[in-house]
């Protein structure tokens, strides 16, 4: 803090505090939920294989005979992806320092320094959301740009149809109980990774929440886990709430949280719409203690020096631009997401 004069009158002075940052919220909890698998890779698309494997139970077989059971052959498809590919660029010339001083500071003059960790501070924080945005579409069963570009709708690829099932929690003959158990049954039969479910998570929407927490078969429940000694459930608990999470409730074996998260979404014409993260009526099943149930990829770099190389998770270049006319920055990263169980992804809604 420094004491100068004010501004409005030279004759007077006045403290200079620090700046006041105003900056959209940052939410990370499906980046930060250890779900996907993510590796780098040296090319611009990716191919796999989906095998089908059927475990039957052994038959019985007389010491005499000389035939043996034959087991069910293995069925494979081939499917391949491209990876999307992002690049921004920004600079920092004259214009950003001449005649300006540092924010937070009374006469103290503007710096290249200053003005470059703010800009790379703004690409970090923008690559952060859209990263977090295209996890959060794969974890729902879509992989999709912010552009709104498909990059891989899952279950058409595997021919499948999401399973949408409804809850009347506004009717309090709705059996609740019933519906968990029924849920968690669905999701254990949709498996088919040789492995067995350890937690179901439940990311619902706000009035999805409020509905839920006052049904009578749960309000009871609710209100003991919200008692001051059950402090994880009041404030949603540490793990949760630094990424976004709002509220978290445990009810029959299930975990249902409210992600609260907003993406600024540029349209073609150039107007920003403000998208939540999950519409308020609806839920998204995830389930935990399963390897490999999602994927991610990471490609390499555009330049010459990239090519065929193992890609990262985000590259950040800086030039001099030419004549000594400022600073030139670019940010580049190539990034996949796509559920290799589609199927285990169940979508609740609101009746």
């Amino acid at each position: 803090m420094a004491v100068t004069r004010q501004l409005a009158n030279g004759n007077r002075l006045i403290d200079w505090t620090d700046e006041i940052k105003n900056v959209d919220s940052q939410f990370g909890f499906i980046s930060n939920s250890g779900l996907f698998n993510l590796k780098g890779t040296s090319q611009d698309a990716i191919q796999f294989e989906k095998s089908d494997y059927q475990i039957t139970l052994l038959q019985e077989r007389s010491r005499r005979q000389r035939d043996t059971q034959k087991l069910s052959p293995r069925e494979s498809d081939v499917y391949s992806l491209a990876l999307p590919y992002f690049k921004v660029s920004d600079y920092i010339t004259r214009e950003d320092i001449q005649g300006y001083v540092q924010r937070g500071t009374d006469m103290t003059p503007e710096t290249a320094a200053n003005i470059r960790m703010d800009k790379i501070e703004i690409m970090r924080q923008s690559y952060d959301m859209t990263k977090e945005y295209m996890q959060l579409s794969a974890v729902k069963g879509l992989s999709i740009t912010p552009s709104g570009r498909v990059v891989a709708n899952m279950f058409d690829m595997f021919g499948l149809t999401q399973e949408t099932i409804t809850w009347t929690l506004s009717d309090p003959d709705f059996d609740v109980i019933k519906a968990c158990r029924v849920l968690k049954t669905k999701l254990v039969k949709s498996l088919r990774t040789g492995g067995t479910i350890r937690a179901v998570e439940v990311m619902v929407g706000t009035a999805f929440f409020d509905a839920l927490i006052a049904h009578p078969q749960v309000v009871n429940v609710h209100l003991q886990m919200s008692k001051p000694d059950r402090a994880y459930y009041l404030d949603g608990g540490a793990t949760y709430e630094q990424f976004g999470v709002s509220n978290v409730f445990e009810f029959q074996g299930i975990r249902f949280m409210t992600y609260d998260a907003t993406f600024n979404v540029t349209q073609a014409d150039g107007s920003v719409v403000v998208q939540d993260a999950i519409d308020a009526e609806e839920g998204h099943t995830m389930i935990r203690g399963v390897n490999d149930l999602f994927r991610g990829y990471y490609g390499n770099s555009n330049k010459f020096s990239g090519a065929n190389q193992v890609g990262s998770e985000i590259y950040l270049y800086e030039w001099d631009m030419p004549k000594d006319e400022g600073i030139e920055m670019e940010m580049e990263f190539s990034h996949l997401y796509f559920p290799t169980q589609p199927q285990t992804l169940k979508k609740l809604v609101l009746a």
